[in-house]
């Protein structure tokens, strides 16, 4: 009688075991799944605070009007757009947009017939000297506008710098590259959103 109850304490001990080790296992896995399955199809997981109109791949660009360096404002008009746009959020402390910005601007200058890139500086979270400095330094020839509450990085879900949203034709959020994956990377994409005819 006492081995018997001995050895089912034993086996109830390890069944518990082995449970939360599966439970552990399972959840692991489903995590990293869904964390692989976002980055394969551009997912963009929300943030505290999301807004209520977000902007997703394959979802429409909404209109925005932003203050734009060195005055007057800029306004993106939701719908079908003359040229491909890129939206290029950074921060003038972000080491890795300094290592972007003079890529965009060669791109500004190669594909300036079919692409439209604004750069969008995080106000919020920048100084002025400091957006002053970067743009003369990297000598920024396209727009800059302000996100000066961050209201266009809520909407886009940014979470880091840099984020780049790149918008077709047709007014369609076709991908956003949180990071900077590499040069060729980013062109890729840019580039199959210039060839596609959706």
């Amino acid at each position: 009688m006492v081995l018997i109850r001995v050895s089912y304490k034993i086996q109830k001990g390890v069944c518990a075991g082995m449970v939360k080790s599966n439970v552990f296992w399972l959840v692991l896995v489903l995590v990293l799944s869904g964390m692989l399955w976002g980055m394969q199809n551009d997912v963009i997981l929300p943030t505290s605070g999301t807004p209520t109109q977000a902007a997703r791949v394959g979802t429409v660009a909404p209109s925005f009007v932003l203050p734009q360096w060195g005055g007057g404002t800029y306004a993106y008009t939701q719908g079908a757009q003359d040229k491909v746009v890129m939206l290029q959020f950074w921060t003038s402390w972000c080491e890795t947009c300094q290592l972007e910005a003079p890529i965009f601007v060669q791109w500004h200058e190669k594909y300036r017939q079919s692409v439209e890139i604004i750069g969008v500086n995080v106000r919020k979270y920048d100084q002025e000297e400091g957006i002053a400095s970067f743009i003369q330094r990297y000598r920024l020839p396209y727009t800059t506008v302000l996100d000066v509450d961050n209201a266009l990085g809520k909407t886009y879900r940014v979470t880091g710098y840099p984020h780049t949203v790149i918008i077709d034709r047709q007014g369609i959020v076709r991908h956003a590259i949180i990071g900077f994956p590499g040069e060729k990377y980013i062109e890729t994409m840019l580039r199959r959103t210039i060839a596609s005819k959706e």
